[in-house]
């Protein structure tokens, strides 16, 4: 049996969406596909996999670096936006995790800080041009309230993963001491 779940978790919340999907698979509903906001499920063993995320970035060549994690024994699942899915057995030694230390981890939320960034400064500067430099419509004003709502949003999730960064740091630096 399958299942379609439409849903939507923001780039800052992907913690929350890896535990929504291991949530899935100990209930015995193992991802498949991915899609734009279309997660498919297909009926299995309760438990059996876990799930982890990682960034699709650029630097890295998609086909090679897939290839590499699956000859660890992991499936790639999809990739939807810039997430790529990754499914491995349940192991009780071990969670399965991308980023394993912490150091790894405040690499990779640095990167990820930067795309609510530049969203946030792309939605600054098409609020501003739409309230107050061209001419002042009724449309032209909610669209740029629209713009400004959603800059303001994207720099909520930088600060969150900021946030999160910081408090990877504090956490190396006394496992240093």
């Amino acid at each position: 049996m399958k299942k379609v779940v439409h849903k939507t978790f923001l780039m800052w919340n992907c913690d929350k969406e890896q535990k929504w999907l291991n949530e899935m698979s100990e209930q015995g509903w193992i991802l498949i596909r991915v899609g734009l906001f279309t997660y498919e499920f297909e009926q299995g063993e309760k438990g059996k996999y876990q799930f982890a995320m990682d960034f699709f970035d650029v630097s890295k060549k998609s086909e090679d670096y897939i290839k590499f994690i699956e000859e660890t024994g992991v499936k790639y699942v999809g990739q939807m936006n810039c997430r790529m899915y990754f499914r491995k057995e349940k192991n009780s030694e071990y969670d399965f995790n991308m980023y394993s230390d912490n150091t790894s981890k405040v690499k990779y939320l640095k990167g990820r800080m930067i795309t609510p960034l530049l969203f946030a400064l792309v939605n600054f500067e098409c609020g501003f041009v739409n309230c107050f430099v061209v001419n002042h419509s009724v449309v032209n004003n909610v669209i740029g309230i629209m713009n400004l709502l959603v800059g303001f949003l994207c720099v909520h999730g930088a600060y969150k993963i900021c946030k999160k960064r910081e408090e990877l740091i504090k956490n190396l630096s006394k496992t240093t001491m």
